[in-house]
């Protein structure tokens, strides 16, 4: 038995036992009666089995027609319900939608975007992972996501990168903590305090775990002052903006980061605004993704709302 039969041949042979005859089954499916007729005939050429008795009285299912249309009803069923999946993805209105973003995207920029897309498309699915640039870049390459929000722009060559805004990595310390090693904060919250590199250097120094953007431009940008991190009283590595805002608000040294996750502290006062002659603080926030990958219709919404937010 040759089974090589396809759709057009199973959409003709429900229609025809639904019409009752060819000639109807024709004219629903916008076909000549011998169109149909051929397709009939294929089918039952493929499967070795005749599945419509034709007389006078109408046209009927013969038991092979019988076995068969469940089967045929199922697959017809199946085509329609991929076409519909296909055109709710290409519209965003399903699908699942994979981004990732560094720590200070993915809790202060992304959540907002991601909002209104679901409230947009409520049959979206939303996965976001957060987690250290590095990690998040790195996910990237393996496909796990279509789009990262990272804070550094991504200089290799398998990425593209767009730059969404520009943010500032700050030096910052707890007033009681620049008391306890002969500095005096600034007595209004808003000021800053001028540091020199060797003052700077008699604080403990608290950091973000390795592959952190803001660990690296951190370090990056000391280095420019001709400040290196053995130069410090001590070191503390934590992970994360949390823990290291934590820290630095108990008092346990100099920290840095991103103007987003310092915006509260510096508002409250519990922790300061130091100014390191030299210092580059600013970074991007950039939009990367992997060249030559085809993005989802709802990746492809959000790169643009992304984008236009930018302009």
């Amino acid at each position: 038995m040759d089974k090589n039969f396809g759709l057009r041949e199973l959409e003709a042979f429900v229609t025809v036992a639904e019409c009752g005859s060819f000639t109807a089954a024709a004219r629903r499916l916008l076909l000549t009666q011998p169109t149909i007729s051929l397709r009939i005939s294929s089918l039952e050429e493929a499967l070795d089995a005749k599945v419509f008795d034709r007389s006078r009285s109408g046209t009927f299912l013969t038991p092979a027609g019988e076995a068969l249309m469940p089967h045929a009803i199922a697959s017809l069923e199946k085509r329609r319900e991929g076409i519909e999946a296909i055109r709710e993805l290409k519209e965003g209105r399903k699908g699942i939608l994979k981004v990732g973003g560094s720590s200070i995207p993915g809790a202060y920029i992304l959540p907002a975007h991601l909002a209104r897309l679901k409230r947009e498309n409520p049959g979206l699915e939303i996965r976001l992972r957060v987690s250290d640039t590095d990690t998040v870049l790195a996910a990237l390459r393996a496909a796990e996501i279509e789009l990262a929000v990272v804070g550094r722009q991504a200089g290799d060559k398998d990425l593209e990168t767009i730059e969404l805004e520009r943010d500032r990595v700050l030096p910052l310390a707890a007033p009681q903590c620049l008391r306890d090693h002969g500095l005096q904060p600034p007595r209004r919250r808003g000021d800053t305090l001028s540091v020199q590199a060797g003052d700077l250097s008699r604080l403990p120094l608290i950091l973000r775990e390795p592959g952190s953007a803001t660990r690296a431009l951190a370090i990056e940008r000391l280095e420019a002052c001709g400040m290196r991190i053995p130069d410090f009283d001590s070191l503390l590595e934590v992970p994360g903006n949390t823990v290291a805002r934590q820290a630095a608000r108990a008092g346990l040294g100099v920290t840095f980061l991103s103007s987003f996750a310092a915006r509260e502290s510096l508002a409250r006062g519990d922790l300061r605004q130091l100014e390191i002659p030299g210092f580059n603080s600013e970074r991007p926030i950039t939009l990367t993704r992997l060249k030559g990958r085809t993005l989802s219709p709802a990746a492809l919404k959000l790169a643009g709302e992304l984008e236009a937010g930018a302009s």
